[in-house]
């Protein structure tokens, strides 16, 4: 028992996203395996599911769409998503006057988000216990209309995370984390100041140029402080986006 604990952290100390797949590709017997790990994850009313892509003209769409060449390149592709649908449904066997009826539902929205997570995360370790690597790709929320417009998924059912998976053909660095004291608190929160923050930003930003990251992955030559900063900057045309996905989530039923 003591040997299988250390080998499991072993794989979670040692995991790492992957960018690059060999193109052999995974077994059904092997992708019903790895989706019912994920089912073994804690779970509250598991208001989830998973879709597998295989269709080329649709996984071809979505690298156009996106720009991200790993929707044609990984030998898996999953869809996570929120499913309200199938929760409510469930729900109607009881009452017709539930919970996900009303026009608020924060703890049931969070606990779903929250347990999707779970769920996508003991699929990624499971993966990597069987020797693949993986990566997740966040553009199902960014693209909801047309990601659930592709897959034809019905309303309640909200596309949260791509989920590519794959025998890894490279062998990167781990990736840097915040340290641990930022995380683990005692007794009470303790707020960062803003020094330790900065020196974390900057150590992060030189590791990553080390494995020239940027330029291997998104083909940039910024430095990734100058990437993180335009990537939460808010204009005009990201408060437009961030009210319709917003909108698009309201009226899927994700609602706090």
């Amino acid at each position: 028992m003591a040997a299988r604990s250390r080998s499991i952290l072993r794989i979670i100390m040692n995991r790492r996203s992957i960018r690059a797949f060999h193109p052999k590709k995974i077994s059904p017997s092997v992708v019903r395996l790895l989706v019912e790990a994920g089912q073994r994850a804690p779970c509250t009313y598991q208001s989830y599911s998973v879709i597998i892509i295989e269709n080329e003209d649709v996984k071809s769409k979505l690298a156009e769409l996106t720009d991200d060449q790993l929707f044609v390149k990984a030998p898996l592709l999953m869809l996570i998503c929120i499913d309200f649908r199938r929760t409510a449904l469930m729900f109607d066997q009881l009452t017709d006057k539930h919970v996900l009826r009303s026009d608020r539902h924060p703890v049931e929205t969070i606990e779903a988000i929250f347990e999707a997570g779970l769920f996508a995360e003991n699929i990624v370790i499971a993966a990597e216990a069987l020797g693949y690597g993986s990566v997740m790709l966040d553009w199902a929320l960014w693209m909801n209309k047309e990601v659930s417009s592709l897959l034809r998924l019905p309303k309640g059912v909200t596309p949260l995370i791509f989920l590519c998976i794959g025998l890894s053909a490279e062998k990167p660095p781990l990736r840097p984390r915040l340290p641990l004291e930022m995380i683990l608190h005692h007794e009470e929160y303790r707020e960062p100041s803003a020094e330790e923050l900065r020196k974390y930003i900057e150590e992060a930003s030189m590791k990553l140029a080390k494995e020239n990251y940027l330029k291997k992955y998104a083909n940039s030559n910024k430095t990734y402080l100058e990437y993180l900063s335009e990537k939460i900057a808010v204009d005009k045309q990201v408060e437009k986006l961030n009210s319709s996905i917003s909108s698009f989530l309201n009226n899927n039923g994700i609602k706090i």
